[in-house]
């Protein structure tokens, strides 16, 4: 029904008079990884395939939107010289299918992008857990299963005969992966726990890690800008307290294969917190990205920026509306809810 409405507001001109009523905002796309592997891909706006990322991208290209390197487009929108439909490429964490299939086709097509880096997986090159573990718990067939026997933090068995009993199963088995001592410990009771609910892990291969550091390297070299996400992806729900030596340890790590100065940045999880925006300035960071979905006028904060998160379950039409800003007379009404 929706994408019917959409179509139609399309076809009767609705959205041509929206771009032109918005040609001065900033579009600021968001996405994550590319899914490599067979089958659907976890995640919601987590994992892309590769073939409709690509479609995405050669539609943007011929579409008349001009796609800017991010500093250029956060000077512009502060000055309002922005060309008419400007946009930014932002893509999230640092997951290896970016370097290896996304980078690419942003190469092919000549656009910029920005890469926010999350940098802990980056060093230590293993699985990343809690998502690993999320995959196989959410394609898991079994009722219940009992791993107290390999996870000592595990109380009893868990169940996975609802959505609810899901995401509570998923939480215990964060905690108790979490509580081991090491990375290589918490990697290998991911694989473990995959083989336990007949989700083996080994097939989705590189999946579920990150760049390497001299991908992250390359990616840079081969126009790929790198920037901020925290060194440990932790999101703001607990307070701010954490984030200034987050930064400084992100900007530590980023600094062992790239070029700084590294100064825009992405919230964890999307999880604005309005104690952050102190520890921001104070860090140097010029533009910090939200996942709050919008355009950016004039006089945004550029601590503020909303962006729009791509995904397989956006159409092509629901993409091109809010490319048009046509999501706009919405998305003013919703406000930055701090944590």
């Amino acid at each position: 029904m929706k994408d019917r409405i959409l179509s139609a507001a399309r076809a009767l001109g609705a959205l041509a008079l929206a771009r032109r009523l918005t040609g001065g905002s900033l579009r600021i796309l968001g996405y994550h990884g590319l899914w490599i592997g067979e089958g659907r891909p976890y995640g919601n706006t987590l994992f892309m395939p590769v073939d409709l990322f690509a479609r995405r991208m050669r539609w943007l290209a011929r579409s008349g939107y001009p796609v800017l390197d991010l500093p250029e487009a956060a000077e512009r929108l502060e000055q309002g010289t922005l060309p008419k439909g400007a946009t930014v490429i932002t893509i999230d964490d640092g997951w290896r299918s970016i370097h290896s299939h996304m980078l690419p086709i942003l190469e092919e097509l000549g656009l910029p992008s920005t890469l926010y880096a999350a940098t802990y997986y980056v060093e230590r090159q293993t699985v990343v857990t809690n998502i690993a573990i999320a995959c196989a718990v959410d394609r898991t067939t079994l009722i219940t299963a009992d791993l107290s026997d390999m996870l000592p933090a595990l109380v009893g068995p868990l169940t996975f005969d609802s959505p609810a009993a899901r995401r509570a199963s998923l939480h215990a088995l964060n905690g108790a992966v979490d509580a081991l001592p090491s990375a290589g410990e918490r990697a290998a009771a991911a694989f473990a726990i995959g083989d336990r609910l007949a989700v083996p892990l080994e097939p989705f291969g590189d999946q579920f890690t990150y760049m390497s550091p001299e991908e992250l390297a390359d990616a840079q070299l081969r126009g790929m800008r790198v920037e901020l996400h925290t060194h440990r992806h932790r999101g703001l729900s607990g307070g701010v307290d954490f984030l200034g030596a987050e930064i400084e340890d992100n900007r530590t790590s980023l600094a062992r294969s790239c070029r700084g100065p590294f100064d825009h940045f992405c919230y964890p999880g999307g999880e604005y917190h309005a104690g952050a925006d102190a520890i921001l300035r104070d860090k140097g960071i010029a533009t910090a990205t939200t996942t709050l979905r919008g355009l950016n006028p004039p006089g945004t904060d550029p601590l503020h920026l909303r962006r729009f998160l791509d995904s397989f379950a956006i159409s092509q039409v629901e993409f091109e509306t809010y490319m048009a800003g046509g999501f706009e007379p919405i998305d003013r009404r919703r406000r930055l809810v701090p944590t």
